[in-house]
């Protein structure tokens, strides 16, 4: 299903063949070739942000030992 806040058209210029990979590329993922330069761009422009703090894998443990 289409977003429905798409307001903006950018042209880009591909050569023949980085087009015929879009489209397979696409096509293998389910989706159309505009939904995936989208998510690209997407992706592309995040990593300019500064890094998210990093989650912890796993909770943290106390441990308590008793002075012998």
């Amino acid at each position: 299903m289409r977003p429905a806040n798409l307001d903006t058209i950018l042209l880009i210029r591909l050569d023949r063949g980085l087009r015929a990979a879009l489209r397979g590329a696409a096509q293998r993922r389910g989706t159309n070739a505009s939904a995936l330069v989208r998510a690209a761009i997407a992706a592309s422009v995040e990593t300019d942000a500064p890094p998210s703090p990093p989650t912890p894998s796993a909770p943290a443990v106390a441990v308590l030992s008793a002075a012998a």
